[in-house]
């Protein structure tokens, strides 16, 4: 992978750092999301505030384009949460 931060990047190159830059990010956010709803969730009996959480990260998902992150958007696709959840809340 070329170095992102070199001065004489060729913009084929940029892309691909932007890409990778992007992907982490989005992976980062993933991680600090399931941790923020587990705790939610399973600590402080927060249900609401776990599913938002998971909610943002659905979103968050749905906007990349990155079809290396197939299985992330499937896996917070898959997770359980009842319809009537977004009736109540």
């Amino acid at each position: 992978m070329p170095d992102c931060v070199e001065a004489g990047t060729a913009p084929g190159d940029q892309l691909e750092c932007d890409l990778g830059l992007q992907r982490g990010r989005i992976l980062v956010s993933e991680y600090l999301a399931l941790k923020r709803a587990m705790t939610a969730h399973l600590t402080e009996n927060n249900q609401e505030q776990a599913y938002w959480t998971i909610s943002e990260l659905h979103g968050l998902l749905a906007e990349t384009r990155d079809s290396s992150l197939k299985k992330e958007r499937a896996m917070v696709q898959g997770l359980p949460f009842p319809e009537q959840a977004l009736r109540t809340w």
